[in-house]
């Protein structure tokens, strides 16, 4: 799978967090908006995640 670069999975986690919490503001949020602007969220964020290294690279070192 191809990776997504860095500049835009940003954008894209700052559109569908702004979308999900605008329409979230209103007296009747629309439910097929803000459940997919959520999805798409998690999603992005996800990704970004899973781009951190882990904190334990070196396995013989024992635990402090």
């Amino acid at each position: 799978m191809k990776r997504i670069p860095s500049n835009v999975l940003y954008i894209v986690l700052l559109i569908s967090g702004s979308i999900a919490l605008y329409e979230q503001s209103g007296p009747k949020p629309r439910l097929f908006v803000v459940i997919p602007s959520i999805a798409v969220f998690l999603l992005g964020l996800m990704a970004v995640a899973s781009r951190i290294p882990s904190k334990n690279t070196d396995k013989d070192d024992p635990v402090q």
